[in-house]
């Protein structure tokens, strides 16, 4: 290689970084115009606040969650020996009947939580799919607070009559067991469904996007969708 191929070589190099180097500083003057049009919000860095906040509601809602599935278990079984009691045995069990009611509960007030999370409940989005994003944000915004609402509102309700029914000793159907203990599904499935619609309010104030939060017209069947 002669001296002249040399330069011409480096020459070009040069050119070629040169043009990277205004291609990358293109690029970042955009991301920057489209960080300060409100762009790419849901993927910034989350206060740290915010990512205690949602793990904490993470692991309660999960927790609640795996309780639940237990319950389901549990009152399948349950049902099943009643069955086969009442029909195969002539021995039928009336305790069972009240103990699966009770776990039909505690199913029902420890899914709710990471149901919510998941944003798997029942809503209607005629109007959020009409509208801009802002007003969008508030329609899900308000959703969300008044899941908040609902969950303060069943939380007072059930440690007021938990603290009740221990001050006067009130049994329950099941033979044995205060009321209480069957009564504390409320107020621990209220204070979790609580946190974690805290968790998803304090991301939507912040500009950001809760965990499994849909987008408009999105179909959410199967429940599997990525965090």
């Amino acid at each position: 290689m002669t001296r002249d191929d040399g330069r011409r070589d480096a020459a070009t190099g040069g050119a070629v970084a040169g043009e990277s180097r205004s291609e990358s500083r293109a690029e970042g003057r955009a991301e920057n115009r489209a960080e300060g049009r409100g762009e790419g919000r849901g993927n910034a860095p989350r206060p740290a606040l915010l990512r205690r906040t949602e793990r904490l509601a993470a692991l309660a809602s999960r927790t609640a969650e795996a309780l639940a599935v237990a319950a389901t278990l549990l009152c399948l079984v349950l049902v099943s020996a009643s069955v086969a009691a009442r029909y195969l045995f002539n021995a039928p069990l009336p305790w069972i009947d009240k103990a699966a009611g009770w776990l039909v509960v505690a199913l029902v007030l420890l899914a709710a939580p990471e149901a919510q999370r998941r944003f798997e409940h029942i809503g209607v989005d005629v109007v959020t799919e009409r509208v801009g994003p802002r007003l969008a944000r508030a329609a899900q915004l308000l959703g969300v607070l008044s899941v908040a609402a609902v969950g303060a509102i069943l939380l007072d309700a059930g440690i007021e009559t938990v603290s009740f029914s221990r001050m006067i000793g009130i049994e329950s159907e099941l033979e044995g067991v205060p009321a209480w203990w069957l009564q504390m599904l409320l107020p621990v499935g209220a204070g979790v469904l609580l946190l974690v619609a805290v968790a998803q309010a304090m991301a939507l104030l912040l500009g950001r996007e809760p965990p499994f939060l849909p987008k408009p017209g999105e179909e959410r069947l199967d429940g599997v969708h990525g965090e």
